[in-house]
């Protein structure tokens, strides 16, 4: 089941991305193995020049009654 939640949001992912003038913005669903819950993702991705780009994410994971969020920076913050 976890294999397949990982899939259909990575799948997910990548179809939703829609591009605009040198920004493409995109969403998903993402799963957390350590804390096995399903979250929200946000991508942004800016283009300076034709081959330079800054592109942040965000995912919003559903813990219990607290939110967990999960920054495109490698780093965890709870909220």
């Amino acid at each position: 089941m976890k294999k397949l939640l990982l899939t259909f949001g990575i799948v997910s992912s990548i179809i939703t991305f829609s591009n605009a003038q040198g920004i493409t913005l995109g969403g998903g669903l993402a799963y957390g193995t350590e804390i096995d819950e399903l979250g929200l993702g946000f991508d942004a991705e800016f283009y300076l020049k034709d081959n330079l780009s800054i592109s942040p994410d965000l995912i919003i994971y559903f813990v219990d009654d607290s939110r967990f969020v999960d920054r495109g920076f490698g780093r965890s913050m709870p909220i």
